[in-house]
């Protein structure tokens, strides 16, 4: 049995997500504004074989139009099931975003630096995840009981966002020199985590 921090946490900002329930569940990549690059990792984040990883939340943050910053916090403790499917776990998104209490979802009216700060005030040690950071290895995650990962999506943080982590002395981590798609990061820093720890 594979031992975990007692809590990870991933901080996902989306600059083009759509920000109101205007989006079709069929169809997240076009009419969602890329949502499907934040769905695929909540769902690689929170689920594994046997079921929702209790012990990993998800923040995500949404940055397209109408009505930005709007964070979607899924609680992995307290979340009832989680969809396998992109579109299955759009149809939830589009309920919190109607205003649908939905078990384990919590919707914030917060921006990527409000969140941070949060987890920094409940004592996460955090990692901003670029291909120009410092290569990861098991000595970044061996010490931690709580630990994020900070990630763009698509297009990456803005500059000013950059810039903040920078101010708060967030340390830059990366897998590599290649840019991956933000969910195969999430499945690789998982996989890391257990096999360090």
């Amino acid at each position: 049995m594979f031992m975990t921090p007692r809590k990870i946490v991933f901080v996902v900002k989306s600059n083009t997500a759509v920000t109101a329930p205007t989006f079709s569940p069929r169809s997240p990549a076009s009419s969602g504004g890329r949502l499907d690059v934040m769905l695929r990792s909540i769902i690689v984040a929170l689920l594994d074989p046997s079921g929702v990883r209790r012990h990993v939340d998800f923040y995500a943050i949404l940055g397209g139009p109408p009505n930005p910053p709007i964070t979607l916090h899924f609680i992995g403790e307290d979340i009832a099931e989680m969809p396998f499917s992109e579109n299955e776990l759009a149809k939830i998104v589009l309920k919190v975003l109607r205003g649908d209490k939905i078990r384990g979802v919590e919707l914030l009216k917060k921006d990527l630096i409000d969140c941070i700060k949060d987890l920094i005030r409940e004592g996460y040690k955090l990692y901003y995840m670029h291909e120009k950071g410092k290569l990861i290895d098991c000595s970044y995650l061996r010490n931690p009981a709580k630990v994020g990962f900070i990630l763009g999506d698509q297009q990456g943080l803005n500059t000013a966002d950059e810039r903040a982590l920078k101010s708060m002395q967030i340390e830059m981590l990366s897998l590599g020199r290649t840019a991956y798609l933000t969910s195969i990061c999430v499945t690789a820093i998982l996989y890391l985590l257990y096999r360090c720890l």
